[in-house]
């Protein structure tokens, strides 16, 4: 009985990263002014929104991390050099307010977000 009871957490063990894997959690959608990859912006404070798409059900976001970087050498290493909102216990997605330095005219800047989701009642950050 007791070889039996580590078979099946041996499973369960080796199953999970298949299991987070399933879930397949992506952010879509990245929106700045309801926009995608504006080219100009009549606003010192952009709103931005995202969308999370989930091959499960009952997945939901309960924080979020934006990073604004004047690069995207800067954002790939997760330097968020213009703005890092820092972890935002949230389930908000849609018309987050820029809350970075000053922006310039004809600034390019990057963006993107990270989030944490709650599935199945087990919280879990991915990305």
């Amino acid at each position: 009985m007791h070889i039996m009871k580590k078979q099946v957490l041996l499973i369960i063990l080796l199953a999970l990263p298949l299991w987070l894997k399933a879930a397949d959690v992506s952010v879509t959608g990245l929106r700045t002014e309801q926009m995608v990859d504006p080219m100009g912006l009549d606003t010192a404070a952009p709103r931005m929104s995202w969308r999370l798409e989930s091959s499960q059900r009952n997945v939901m976001q309960t924080a979020y991390r934006i990073l604004v970087a004047s690069s995207p050498e800067l954002l790939a290493q997760d330097k968020g050099d213009l703005w890092d909102s820092g972890k935002v216990e949230s389930d908000a997605s849609v018309w987050i307010p820029y809350q970075g330095k000053r922006l310039k005219s004809n600034q390019r800047v990057y963006w993107k977000v990270r989030w944490q989701v709650i599935m199945q009642k087990r919280s879990m950050t991915l990305n």
